[in-house]
């Protein structure tokens, strides 16, 4: 496939950074961190609160299964090959860090909505990304077999799906990483041009500022509070989960069971379920953590559609949970690679609104030494892994691991581009 000027990488990532600051504790910073050192670069990850994963990589279980997608697509290219190298890389961490990752591993039950549903899902059989070792359609009785607890719709069933434990796992990616707690970055200057080029980080408390030879930007919606990269159209989220004691059939449920919702067996002698999704629209609502009855109401709605049996012996009372915002786009996939100077983009792609082909166009223009890696959204723990490795090996000049369709489909310029090709204004966030 021919990669678009606009797409190209630019040269300057073949020379290997020795010193990198990777911002943001969560997933996505966490994993990129563990590439990073174990392709000899020293890395300095920075999070702003007291500990890593204290947002939505935070929450007490991360569903882990894949999405059966129609071959032959970006999006299905992406998720599929996401969550096969995430088996092994998960996997082989347990061995390598002796951390239990996993909270459960028997497997994920999604619930097939309706009857169309099931006609879609079916049809995507024969034309799958995904092999079907990994993937099966249970009728409502297969489906109460495999969950232990009675099921009346049918179901995709994901024989290696789980559900992580997140905070193993923030352990085990970190155990030889220089994490910096409490940093509040206020902001990135660029000092130099070119292969000589470095980052400087600023700090909110004035702190004595920090040069690297390269920075990742893996904070999440918060990318959008610097200055180079405020354009990017990262979506604030907030999700509430739930949790509720011990019930009489607790034992019963073998394995996490989702679909507009989710639930999953004990954990720590607790149902972990959920969740809430609300768009958020300014920097202060996600500040807001509290937790509410009526998100609380939300959660259980799905419980009382597809497994009334414990919607109806949890209390509304009794509930605790856990309230946290997280990063995504508009069309589920993430911003990974160098970061574009937007300016430069409208500038020199303006004429993309009349046609791309006979004219020559100049190769995309980046920050030096400035990467994103953010906007994983609700399917972080799938996908992390991958498209760290990926940012890692760009950075550090090694071979690249996804396709060229995948690079471009997660490439952090899609929408200006995508806007300039429309011929209107390019936008931060999608209305």
């Amino acid at each position: 496939m021919t990669i678009p000027p606009w797409f190209k990488l630019p040269i300057s990532v073949k020379k290997k950074p020795q010193k990198v600051a990777v911002i943001g504790g969560g997933i996505a910073g966490n994993t990129l961190a563990y590439h990073l050192n174990r392709s000899g670069v020293q890395v300095s990850l920075f999070e702003k609160k007291e500990a890593l994963a204290k947002g939505a990589s935070g929450n007490p279980a991360a569903i882990f299964e894949p999405k059966l997608m129609r071959g032959g697509t970006p999006l299905g290219q992406y998720l599929t090959s996401s969550y096969l190298y995430a088996l092994k890389f998960y996997a082989d961490l347990e061995k390598e860090t002796g951390e239990s990752i996993w909270h459960h591993r028997g497997g994920t039950l999604n619930i097939i909505a309706d009857e169309k549903d099931l006609i879609r899902h079916q049809s995507f059989q024969d034309n799958a990304e995904l092999l079907k070792d990994h993937y099966s359609i249970a009728d409502p009785n297969q489906a109460s077999t495999f969950a232990g607890v009675s099921i009346t719709q049918s179901a995709m069933w994901y024989p290696k799906g789980g559900c992580i434990n997140t905070a193993s796992l923030a352990r085990a990616l970190t155990k030889h990483i220089d994490i910096r707690l409490d940093n509040d970055i206020s902001s990135i200057e660029e000092l130099g041009q070119g292969c000589n080029s470095s980052c400087r980080l600023y700090f909110s408390d004035g702190s004595a500022s920090i040069d690297f030879d390269a920075v990742v930007m893996a904070n999440a919606f918060a990318v959008r509070k610097f200055e180079q990269s405020n354009f990017l159209p990262v979506v604030m989220n907030r999700g509430q989960v739930s949790t509720h004691h011990r019930v009489s059939n607790s034992d019963d449920l073998k394995c996490v069971v989702s679909g507009a919702g989710y639930l999953t067996p004990l954990i720590e002698n607790k149902h972990v379920f959920g969740a809430t999704f609300e768009r958020l629209h300014s920097f202060e609502e996600a500040e807001d953590s509290s937790l509410t009855d009526d998100r609380h109401e939300h959660n259980l709605s799905f419980l009382r559609e597809v497994l009334p049996e414990f919607e109806g012996k949890f209390s509304l009372a009794e509930l605790k949970g856990r309230t946290s915002v997280r990063g995504t786009t508009v069309d589920r996939l993430p911003l990974v690679g160098p970061l574009h100077n937007h300016a430069d983009y409208v500038a020199n792609y303006r004429l993309l609104k009349n046609g791309a082909k006979h004219r020559k166009w100049d190769d995309a223009s980046y920050y030096h030494g400035l990467y994103v890696l953010a906007g994983l959204g609700s399917r972080g723990f799938v996908t992390a892994p991958l498209m760290a490795q990926y940012l890692g090996a760009l950075m550090t000049g090694t071979a690249l691991p996804i396709s060229d369709a995948v690079l471009q489909a997660v490439h952090p310029a899609r929408f200006v581009i995508r806007d300039l090709k429309r011929g209107i204004k390019t936008t931060t966030v999608d209305p």
